[in-house]
């Protein structure tokens, strides 16, 4: 190991930490709708976008379904299950929740299409640069501008 592929792995992982913390921090403070309109404002293809929009809603979805189904589970129970069991229990648990998943995906598509989904995601908020967004752009970019020089 030498000390410039030291430097170089850390420059990477810290790299990958802030985008992934500042990417997180994005999607925690905006909501949702605002940051697939942002997208489209930014030209991602409308594809893109509503993959991103329905992966988001349905990895939810099915969070909330394993837990109910886990917990309908464990109130039908009564004391613990051999290893074995347990393992056999756990397949066949994931087995229904995509069987479930894929029956509901179905049934949502459907569902939009007889509504006239064309695939554009819209928003009723109308986005508009007000002076602080500009100042705020200003200071990230001159933030951006000095983690480029310092990092030279």
């Amino acid at each position: 190991m030498t000390a410039q592929g030291l430097r170089g792995a850390i420059y990477l992982i810290s790299r990958v930490e802030t985008t992934a913390t500042l990417s997180m921090l994005l999607v925690l403070c905006t909501p949702w709708t605002h940051v697939l309109k942002a997208l489209r404002v930014l030209r991602v293809p409308v594809v893109l976008v509503v993959i991103l929009g329905m992966t988001y809603r349905y990895i939810l979805l099915m969070i909330g379904t394993a837990e109910e189904m886990f917990e309908s589970r464990r109130s039908r129970m009564v004391g613990r299950l051999e290893p074995k069991e347990a393992r056999r229990l756990a397949i066949a648990t994931a087995g229904v929740l995509l069987s479930k998943t894929m029956q509901l995906s179905g049934d949502v598509y459907l569902a939009m299409q007889s509504r006239g989904f064309q695939g554009e995601v819209y928003v009723l908020d109308e986005f508009a640069m007000r002076r602080r967004d500009w100042t705020w752009l200003a200071l990230f970019c001159a933030l951006g501008a000095a983690a480029i020089w310092m990092g030279h």
